[in-house]
C-alpha cells in the first residue's frame, strides 16, 4: 500500500497526479504515483482514497475534481467483498459533502448499502450503515432509505455482535440512530406515512433488540464519542489541578448513547396501537423500569413517555406497579425537578375542566407542548411538537411531565395509591404542581386526586400543602360510618338477604369506616 502524502501547502499541487494514479488503479488494477510508487490493486487504491478523504473537506473536494466518484460506484457494484467494503467506506465519507451529495448517493448506492447489511462480511456493515444514517437525516433521501433498508436495519439490531474490536456494536448503535431518524416526526412528512413506517418496524421485531440495548451493561457510545487515550503527562499543580479535579463526569446521555437512542426508537414505536401487545410479549417492561433508576435525563424522557403511553391499559399498569414502577417514576420526578421551569401555568387544565375553549376542554391534546399524541414535546421528547420551534428541548421537563402522566395512570390502582403515600410521593407530586408546563400540572394534580381518594392519605396531602380540591377530594356525603352487620332484621332483598343500611355508630356495636365513590 502506497503512503498518502502529508498535508502541507507544498504537497497540494502534487495531489492531482496522485489521484490520477489511483484512478488508473481503480480502472485497471495498477497505477504509478509521481514519486514512482506502484498502486497495485483496486482494493489498495480504494483504501488509500478512503484514508485521504477522512482528512477533511478540502481532500474530498479534490477527489470530486479528479472524477473518482463514478469509479467508486463501479467498484461498489462489481468488486469483491473487500473491494465493496472499501468503496462503501469512501462513499460514506464523501457523502458528508453537502455540495456533492447528489453525485455520491444514488438509488443504486442506497440499495447496495442495504444489501451489504445482510451479508456475512461484518466489517462492511459499519460504513454501509454510516451512509444510510447520513441519508436518513435528509428529507429528500429518508423515504428512499425507508423503502429499501428497514428490514436490513432491524436485522443488524438482532445480530449478536462479533468478537474483536467491537465494530458490530458500533454498527448497532448507528443503526439505532438511523431508525430513530426514520421513526421520529419529520417536518413536511405525512403522518400516515410515518405511522405506517413505525408499524413495519414493529412487525419486523425491533422491540426486543432495542429493549436489550436499553438494558445492556456496559453500554458503548458511538465511535465519535470515544477519543484516543490522552498522552502521559505530569500532574498539574496549583489552581489548574484543583479546577480539573472538580470537573464532573460527562452527562450520562453522552456515555450511554446506545441505550438513549434505543429508548427513543421505542418511544416512537409506542405510538403504534399494536405496540402494547409486543411490549408485554417480549417482557420489556421490567427492563424499562430498571433503567429509570440509573438513566440520564434524555433517556428518562423517552422511557417515561413509553410508560405514559402503555400504562393506559389496565393490565400494563398492574404489571408496572408490581415491577416497582411507582418508586422508579417518583425517582425520575425528584431527580429532574431541578431542571424544570418553575412558575404558574398559563392555563390550569385540571382546575378548569369545564372550560372547553376551542372544543378541546382539558384533554391532553389541549396542551401547547405537543400536537396530539404524535408530538415530541409533552408526551415524549422532541422539538416542541410538530411546529418549527427553535427552542432546545428541555429533557428534565419532558421527563417530569411523562413520569407524572404515567403515575396518573398507575394511581387508578389501590396498590399504587398506597405506594405513593408509603414512599414519600405526595410531597414530590405536590412539588411538580409548581412546574410551568401546564401538562405537568394536569398530570400531577390527577395523580394527587387519585391518591386523595383514599381517605387515609388526606392528612398527608394537607401536610404537604396540596391545594384544597386535592387535599379533600372526597365530598362529605360520600363518607359514611357504621354499616350494619348482615344479620340485620331488615331483609328487603329478593333472595331474602338483608340489605345494608346506613346507620350511625349508636345503632350497631360493630361499625366500619367506608368510602362510597359515586360514579357520575
Amino acid at each position: 500500500m502506497s503512503k498518502t502524502p502529508p498535508k502541507s501547502k507544498g504537497n497540494k499541487k502534487d495531489r492531482g497526479p496522485l489521484l490520477a494514479a489511483h484512478a488508473e488503479a481503480l480502472r485497471t488494477g495498477l497505477g504509478t504515483t509521481p514519486d514512482g510508487q506502484v498502486v497495485k490493486g483496486k482494493l489498495t487504491a480504494a483504501l488509500n482514497i478512503w484514508s485521504m478523504v477522512l482528512g477533511g473537506e478540502d481532500e474530498r473536494e479534490e477527489v470530486f475534481k479528479a472524477g473518482l466518484c463514478p469509479l467508486l460506484h463501479v467498484l461498489l457494484e462489481r468488486g469483491d467483498v473487500e473491494e465493496r467494503h472499501a468503496a462503501m467506506g469512501c462513499l460514506s465519507v464523501l457523502a458528508q459533502s453537502e455540495k456533492h451529495i447528489a453525485e455520491v448517493v444514488t438509488n443504486r448506492v442506497i440499495s447496495t448499502a442495504a444489501a451489504l447489511l445482510m451479508y456475512d462480511h461484518a466489517r462492511g456493515k459499519l460504513p454501509a450503515v454510516q451512509l444510510l444514517r447520513l441519508c436518513a437525516a435528509r428529507q429528500d433521501l429518508a423515504g428512499k432509505v425507508a423503502d429499501v433498508a428497514l428490514p436490513a436495519l432491524v436485522e443488524v439490531l438482532k445480530s449478536d455482535g462479533l468478537p474483536g474490536w467491537g465494530q458490530m456494536r458500533q454498527a448497532q448503535t448507528i443503526t439505532a440512530h438511523t431508525l430513530k431518524l426514520l421513526l421520529e416526526n419529520f417536518e413536511g412528512e405525512l403522518q400516515d406515512i410515518r405511522q405506517a413506517r413505525r408499524a413495519v418496524v414493529l412487525q419486523l421485531g425491533a422491540v426486543a433488540p432495542l429493549a436489550a440495548m436499553v438494558a445492556s451493561a456496559p453500554r458503548l457510545p458511538p465511535p465519535s464519542l470515544m477519543p484516543a487515550p490522552p498522552p502521559v503527562m505530569a500532574k498539574k499543580k496549583g489552581k489548574e489541578s484543583k479546577k480539573s479535579s472538580n470537573k464532573g463526569e460527562p452527562p450520562l446521555g453522552t456515555r450511554d448513547a446506545a441505550a438513549t437512542v434505543a429508548s427513543a426508537c421505542l418511544r416512537y414505536l409506542s405510538l403504534v396501537p399494536e405496540f402494547v401487545d409486543e411490549f408485554m410479549r417480549t417482557g420489556t417492561l421490567p427492563a424499562i423500569i430498571r433503567g429509570l433508576q440509573t438513566c440520564g435525563e434524555e433517556q428518562a424522557a423517552f422511557l417515561t413517555g413509553i410508560l405514559w403511553e402503555t400504562t393506559a391499559e389496565s393490565h400494563v399498569a398492574a404489571a408496572a406497579v408490581a415491577a416497582g414502577g411507582v418508586v422508579a417514576l417518583l425517582h425520575v420526578i425528584s431527580r429532574n425537578l431541578a431542571g424544570c421551569k418553575i412558575g404558574k401555568p398559563k392555563k390550569s387544565l385540571a382546575a378548569k375542566a369545564g372550560d372547553k375553549k376551542d372544543g378541546k376542554g382539558s384533554s391532553r391534546t389541549a396542551s401547547p407542548k405537543k400536537d396530539g399524541k404524535d408530538a415530541k414535546g409533552g408526551k415524549g421528547k422532541g422539538k416542541g411538537g410538530s411546529g418549527s420551534s427553535a427552542e432546545a428541548v428541555n429533557f428534565p421537563d419532558a421527563a417530569v411531565c411523562n413520569a407524572t402522566g404515567a403515575l396518573q395512570h398507575l394511581t387508578f390502582l389501590d396498590e399504587a395509591k398506597h405506594q405513593v403515600a408509603l414512599h414519600g410521593g405526595v410531597p414530590i407530586l405536590n412539588a411538580a404542581l409548581k412546574v410551568s408546563n401546564p401538562q405537568t400540572y394536569e398530570n400531577a394534580s390527577g395523580a394527587l386526586w387519585n391518591v386523595g381518594l383514599d381517605v387515609r392519605n388526606s392528612l398527608m396531602l394537607q401536610a404537604a400543602g396540596a391545594p384544597s380540591f386535592l387535599a379533600h377530594p372526597v365530598p362529605d356525603p360520600w363518607l359514611t360510618r357504621g354499616d350494619e352487620l348482615p344479620d340485620s332484621s331488615d331483609s328487603d332483598g329478593e333472595d331474602g338477604s338483608p340489605l345494608p343500611e346506613r346507620s350511625s355508630p349508636e345503632k350497631s356495636d360493630v361499625v366500619r369506616d367506608r368510602v362510597f365513590l359515586t360514579q357520575m
